[in-house]
């Protein structure tokens, strides 16, 4: 994909974000989490609010997405690093979910903390990996374990 050839539409692909089929909602999240690389004019920040906001989509595997593309997001712009770690530890936004589901969105929460944990340590991001060492999704548990694991190490 060659993000710079789609920039011109950022408004019209904006306007997916409130599309009734959760699969348009997806595209949205895809497409601006891949455009974020050539947003020199920083459009992004202009709709932030509500493009984070689709975590708490009415469909739990679109507000999972959204998730992975935020992460994504944070790769291309490392100044939004400290509000996306807030947005990720603020359990209201996972509030609508089943505790499963948020087994689902913690464990690739996880993984995004992890990546941080790398290169700082920050006790917030520990303190959410411990809290996942008891999920109830197996997968989840292990992988807060292994965390934790690697990081006293």
């Amino acid at each position: 994909i060659q993000p710079v050839l789609f920039y011109a539409y950022w408004e019209q692909l904006s306007s997916l974000r409130t599309h009734p089929n959760s699969y348009h909602r997806n595209i949205y999240h895809w497409l601006l989490a891949h455009l974020i690389a050539v947003d020199d004019e920083r459009k992004f920040d202009a709709i932030k609010d509500a493009y984070f906001a689709q975590i708490c989509d009415v469909k739990m595997l679109t507000g999972l997405e959204a998730v992975k593309d935020i992460i994504k997001i944070s790769s291309y712009r490392p100044d939004l690093e400290e509000e996306i770690i807030h947005l990720f530890l603020d359990e209201s936004m996972l509030e609508s979910y089943t505790e499963k589901q948020k087994d689902r969105f913690h464990y690739v929460i996880m993984g995004y903390f992890e990546t941080i944990l790398e290169y700082r340590r920050d006790e917030r991001l520990l303190d959410f990996i411990k809290s996942c060492r008891h999920a109830k999704n197996t997968s989840t548990s292990k992988r807060a374990k292994q965390i934790m694991q690697r990081q006293a190490d």
